[in-house]
């Protein structure tokens, strides 16, 4: 799905870009999980409460992405909008 939304809604002079900033974002976020994760573990004595407070902004996002408009092109771009 990212390989045809971004250059369809963004077009492909800054594509290079971000993609390296969404692969950025993800592999930090890769990487923050686990640590997280223990140290909620370590907190609340058990990993039920840690998965379940991990999962509200998942949950957030599947709420509230079906109601995102559709990004505008700003000055100067031209994209296909």
């Amino acid at each position: 799905m990212e390989a045809a939304a971004f250059p369809y809604f963004y077009g492909t002079s800054g594509l290079g870009t971000l993609r390296g900033l969404t692969q950025a974002v993800a592999v930090a976020s890769t990487a923050a999980g686990p640590l997280l994760l223990s140290a909620g573990h370590d907190l609340a004595g058990g990993y039920g409460p840690v998965v379940i407070a991990m999962a509200v902004l998942p949950a957030l996002v599947a709420v509230t992405a079906p109601f995102a408009r559709k990004p505008r092109p700003g000055p100067g771009q031209r994209g296909r909008i």
